[in-house]
């Protein structure tokens, strides 16, 4: 009978170990994959799960971009009773140069463990947007003066 009591009290800490801890997801997408150089695009980064401390947020570095705007936004629901919250980092990005480029992986920690968004390549092409002269910028000085 010990052994019995032993074994169901052993089963219910490993299923309470097993549902307490706080599992999360992460992705990223790009609205776009391929993009002319003079078009921006949405990146976004979706952290999901029943997190109660907001797991730590390691953004990639964007060399061949340029942010043009940025949002962040949490929620919290409850569905069939169980709470979920997510966040979501929005990032419009617009490139720097034509040719395959990458948007590196996006590391989040929580809870001791690991987890990265996959590495995004996005195709820029188009010819990149004419810079204005010396002289034209001095002619612009001087009308506005």
């Amino acid at each position: 009978m010990k052994k019995i009591i032993l074994i169901y009290i052993f089963l219910f800490i490993i299923c309470n170990i097993g549902f307490s801890q706080d599992e999360i997801s992460v992705t990223a997408k790009a609205s776009k994959l391929s993009i002319d150089i003079s078009e921006a695009f949405t990146f976004i980064i979706k952290i999901e799960g029943s997190f109660k401390q907001t797991p730590k947020i390691e953004m990639p570095e964007l060399i061949d971009f340029s942010v043009l705007a940025k949002n962040n936004s949490s929620s919290f629901v409850l569905v069939k009773g169980e709470a979920k919250s997510v966040i979501e980092i929005e990032l419009v990005l617009k490139a720097v140069r034509n040719g395959e480029l990458e948007i590196p992986q996006c590391i989040v920690r929580h809870n001791d463990k690991v987890y990265k968004t996959d590495l995004i390549k996005i195709t820029v092409s188009g010819k990149m947007p004419a810079l204005p002269s010396q002289d034209q910028a001095q002619d612009k000085e001087e009308i506005t003066l």
